[in-house]
Parts: C-alpha cells; sequence; structure tokens
C-alpha cells in the first residue's frame, strides 16, 4: 500500500513515526510524506501522529485529519489527539482508527488489515506480518543526518495545565539493552546527531526500580559507541533533574554528547510553580544551572516560560522577567497560557484575560531575543569546529557547533561533516559562519 504518514509536535512524536515508517517499508509498504498534498487518491491510507498541546495546535490537527479522510480510502490518526478528544476525531472521520501512543505494533497490524481487505495480496500481508517490533528491524538512511532515539513514553508528574500526560499515560522506560541496539542501528545508517528523547528524559529508568539506569546510564551508554557522532538529549524536568544531578553533570563531559540542555522554568515565582504543580522551586532551578555551568561553562541553556497561568500577578510575571534576565538562557520558549479541558488548571480561579497573556508574551519575547542576539553578537570573530546535520533554507547549511549552538552557512556543504569556520554575522536566533 501507499501510505501517507505524517507526523507533528515533539521529537519523541518524530521519533515514534520515524520507527513507524521503517516497519511499515520493511513491510513491503510504500511511504510518502507529501505533507501538502490533497489531491484524492494520493494514498491508500493515511497516518498522522498529532499534537495537542495547546488549543490552537488542536483544532490545526482536527482540520489536517479532515483533510486526509478526503484523499485517501483509510486514516489512522496516532499521538496524543486520541486520547484528549476522540469524539470530535470522529465527528470529522468517523471511520478513523484512533490509536494511543506508543502503539505502533498495533498500527502496524491494522495496516496489514486493510492490505488484505483493500488487495488480497497474501504475499504482501504475509510479510508486513513478519514486522512487529520496531527492534527486530535496521533502519534506512535518512535525508538528513539526524536520528531519534525515543527512551521512554508516559511521564511521573502531575502539572495541572498538561494534557499531554493523559494521552500519554505513565511513565514506560525502554531496557538499556534494546535502547543501545536501536541506537546502533541509527548511527549505523550515517547519522550525526543522535536526538536523545522523551517527554521527561530525566525521570528515564525510574519505573525500573531503585537499581535500574537512569539517564546519565543511557547517556554513557551512547558515548561509549563507536563512531564519528554527537548526542543531544532532550527535554527534562528540573523536579528529576534534582535526583540525578551529579551523575548527570558528569555524564555532560562526554565528548560525543552535546553541551545542550532543554530544562523548563514555565515560572519565575514559587508560588505559581506550586499552583502549577511542578514539585521544585526557582532556587532548586538556580542550583541546577549553577552546577551545570560549574562544569560545563559554556552549556547551552534553552528554557520555557508560560505568560498568564491562572493567578499569575504582574509581580510575579516580573519575578519571571527577573530570573530569566539573571540567568540568561541561550533560548526562552514563550507560550501563553492555553486552558485545556480536563486540567485542573482549566478550572482554577482568577484566570488571566488572554490581552494579558499575550502582552506578558511580547514583553519575555523581547527579552528572550535580545539575549540571545547579544549572546550571538559576542561570538563574532570566534574560529569554531561545527557539524553539518541538515538543510533547512535552499543554499545554505545547518550546522551545529559542540555546545550545540545554531551555525548557518549561506552555502551548500556536504552534510555529516566537521568543518572550522569563522563566526562573521549574527541573527537573533542564530550565527553565521564562514567556512575556513
Amino acid at each position: 500500500m501507499r501510505i501517507l504518514l505524517e507526523s507533528y509536535g515533539c521529537t519523541l512524536n518524530k521519533g515514534e513515526a520515524e520507527e513507524l515508517a521503517t516497519m511499515l517499508t520493511k513491510g513491503g509498504h510504500e511511504i510518502t510524506h507529501l505533507a501538502d498534498a490533497l489531491s484524492p487518491g494520493i494514498a491508500d491510507m493515511s497516518i498522522i501522529f498529532t499534537c495537542g498541546v495547546i488549543n490552537t495546535t488542536e483544532l490545526r490537527m482536527l482540520r489536517r485529519i479532515g483533510q486526509l479522510k478526503e484523499i485517501s480510502r483509510g486514516i489512522a490518526v496516532c499521538g496524543c489527539l486520541g486520547a484528549i478528544c476522540e469524539s470530535e476525531i470522529l465527528n470529522i472521520a468517523p471511520d478513523a482508527m484512533i490509536f494511543p501512543a506508543a502503539s505502533n505494533d498495533d498500527i502496524v497490524k491494522a495496516v496489514i488489515a486493510i492490505a488484505n481487505d483493500g488487495t488480497g495480496n497474501v504475499e504482501q500481508i504475509s510479510k508486513a506480518d513478519q514486522v512487529s517490533n520496531a527492534n527486530d528491524i535496521s533502519i534506512e538512511p535518512m535525508d538528513n543526518r539526524i536520528g531519534i532515539l525515543p527512551i521512554a513514553t508516559g511521564c511521573l508528574g502531575e502539572c495541572t495545565y498538561c494534557i499531554t500526560r493523559f494521552a500519554r499515560g505513565q511513565l514506560k522506560s525502554r531496557g538499556l539493552e534494546e535502547l543501545k541496539t536501536r541506537a546502533l542501528d541509527l548511527i549505523s545508517t550515517d547519522i550525526r546527531e543522535l536526538q536523545i528523547t522523551s517527554q521527561d528524559t530525566a525521570v528515564y529508568g525510574m519505573d525500573m526500580g531503585l537499581q535500574g539506569p537512569r539517564l546519565p546510564d543511557v547517556m554513557n551508554m551512547v558515548s561509549s559507541i563507536d563512531g564519528d557522532f554527537m548526542a543531544r538529549v532532550g527535554m527534562m524536568n528540573p523536579a528529576a533533574v534534582l535526583k540525578i544531578l551529579q551523575p548527570l553533570v558528569k555524564a555532560y563531559g562526554e565528548d560525543k554528547i552535546f553541551k545542550f540542555i532543554h530544562l523548563p522554568l514555565q515560572s519565575g515565582n514559587d508560588e505559581v510553580l506550586e499552583h502549577m504543580n511542578r514539585h521544585y522551586s526557582t532556587s532548586d532551578y538556580i542550583e541546577i544551572t549553577n552546577a551545570l555551568r560549574v562544569a560545563h561553562p559554556d552549556i547551552f541553556i534553552s528554557t520555557d516560560i508560560i505568560t498568564g497561568f491562572p493567578g499569575e500577578k504582574e509581580d510575579q510575571f516580573q519575578d519571571s522577567m527577573d530570573i530569566i534576565s539573571s540567568l540568561a538562557p541561550d533560548i526562552v520558549n514563550v507560550t501563553r497560557f492555553s486552558a485545556r479541558s480536563g486540567t485542573k488548571a482549566a478550572m482554577m480561579p482568577d484566570q488571566v484575560p488572554g490581552w494579558i497573556s499575550k502582552e506578558r508574551s511580547s514583553i519575555m519575547m523581547e527579552l528572550r531575543f535580545n539575549i540571545s542576539k547579544a549572546k550571538m553578537a559576542s561570538r563574532i570573530g570566534e574560529k569554531i569546529d561545527v557539524l553539518a546535520t541538515e538543510y533547512k533554507k535552499p543554499g545554505t547549511t545547518f550546522l551545529r557547533s559542540r555546545n550545540y549552538r545554531p551555525v548557518i552557512v549561506e552555502k551548500h556543504l556536504p552534510l555529516g561533516i566537521w568543518y572550522e569556520v569563522e563566526i562573521v554575522e549574527n541573527t537573533d536566533i542564530h550565527m553565521i559562519g564562514k567556512p575556513l
């Protein structure tokens, strides 16, 4: 069958979609990624890995589901949205098959059933039926040099605003040997950036008992693999980081680990953090960043801030501005609070008007870009080694330093190679390099 496969949202979603694509390809199916194709008959089946993190994303996903059902004879809705708004999906696509997150084995079985009903091709079905687990297969080379290694699904958090935890459920970590097999397969395809991902990478293994592996063990395992590659560790919540802080700081010393951490703060006010049910304080956050910066002075820190959380007062928002100004993270991802039905935060009193949340978001974004621009500008004249990993804009190459700083070279360079460049210019979000 010809299958149109699309994924949206987080790296974990994309990683699971890539695993499914490989499973289906090995089963004899053709995968197409024609994201803008809307011609009827373009695919026998459409599979969409959805995101529902905020209301606007949910609406965009529902619109896309409506489009996809018109161009294929079967549609499977995967990822987080099915657990959030099943009835809305079925109103748009009554025959849609809805799968919870991390259900690739079941999706493959459904594809086999559709292939059987639609074509009766026993040879193809038999071949597809042999593919039931992502670890039983090799991985096809990709166009870029980035591979995704999902290490777990679910989380241990109870954030009052989060809908994703309902969609992905409790933490379920993959075994260390399973991860090593997957990592080896990915690296064998000539990838140069391995993205270690999960809903919260810091809680990895905490469902496996006190003696089970933890995130630093994954980092050390990946670092022990031969090959010319670097690994980027995905988002981790501070509450879990506190439990593994010292071994985590040490693991960041491995040569193959990008000196990069995505550590969401969400608010610079302890009362707001308590209402969010984040289980850490601003002083905890500062302790973590200080420990990382002492050991790795040039570590690249990405964080998240939510503006307009219920009850957030002007002085509490100013606390967020102050701590961001003081810590000066390299990236601040700013999100306006979105009340998700079914979450505790949606029912809290003192909901902040949307215009106030938007105004605060704009103020925080201005600070974010001022910090980023100043940091990028301070690098002009430096000569650094950067790894070419992907093409984003025609005629340019996107590269990363060992601290994961983004560099654009305004020419087409072969991917997967380290280059020495001189930083000659910058924008608000990346540096521009000249190959030496």
